[in-house]
């Protein structure tokens, strides 16, 4: 006998959570800059947020949030992880994540306004971080793209006015998921927006590398 789909209603209902963010240092009288650092897919805030060991904390306070989904890499007996979003109900999740960065920066960067704003995204972080700032226009003073991709159901041409000079693109020469032809399109795609961020490139793979992220800080960070 064939079995027949069983019929239901999906309701989407809004609930109160708690989120988590990982700080290397509370904003004092010394910090200059605060960041917001999203990680990558299967990542966690604390992961990304010890790749910022070497950088002075007085100086440089740095917030990451973790993403909201979270589950156990490799199964059950695995570390913990978290994503930022899956293809599943993806733009309730992107609605969700959207208003957790408000909340992030609007409690943990807007009281402190002579701070410059540096964000940065890891790998599926960045693409989060390029759908926050399309949606949400908090601004900022600089936005490394670090092994990143770029949404491709926004335009990125009304991102353009809010990155003009203050964008930066980084990615390890051998990261597999950064392919010849994948770089090409990303190139494409800033050229149709008019974007054109400097490349920063480092001797590694799908990974945040500290040395060259303190060499990006020293050059670009003012």
């Amino acid at each position: 006998m064939k079995k027949t789909q069983t019929e239901f209603t999906l309701k989407t209902i809004e609930v109160t959570r708690k989120a988590h963010i990982y700080i290397n240092e509370k904003v004092q009288a010394s910090t200059r800059y605060i960041w917001i650092a999203a990680h990558g897919y299967g990542q966690t805030g604390s992961r990304i947020l010890s790749k910022f060991n070497q950088v002075d904390s007085k100086i440089h306070s740095v917030i990451c949030p973790e993403g909201l989904s979270l589950f156990y890499w490799g199964g059950v007996q695995g570390p913990h992880a978290a994503s930022w979003m899956t293809s599943r109900n993806r733009l309730d999740e992107i609605d969700d994540f959207c208003n957790y960065l408000d909340a992030v920066y609007d409690q943990c960067v807007e009281p402190y306004p002579s701070c410059k704003v540096i964000l940065m995204g890891f790998s599926q972080g960045a693409t989060t971080l390029y759908r926050w700032v399309h949606k949400s226009k908090r601004p900022f003073d600089f936005f490394i793209n670090w092994a990143g991709w770029f949404p491709e159901d926004i335009n990125m041409n009304d991102l353009s006015p809010l990155f003009d000079n203050r964008h930066l693109l980084v990615y390890g020469n051998e990261d597999p998921y950064l392919t010849e032809e994948r770089t090409k399109a990303m190139n494409l795609h800033l050229h149709r927006a008019l974007m054109n961020p400097p490349v920063e490139t480092f001797n590694g793979k799908h990974e945040v590398n500290k040395i060259k992220l303190s060499e990006i800080i020293n050059t670009y960070i003012r």
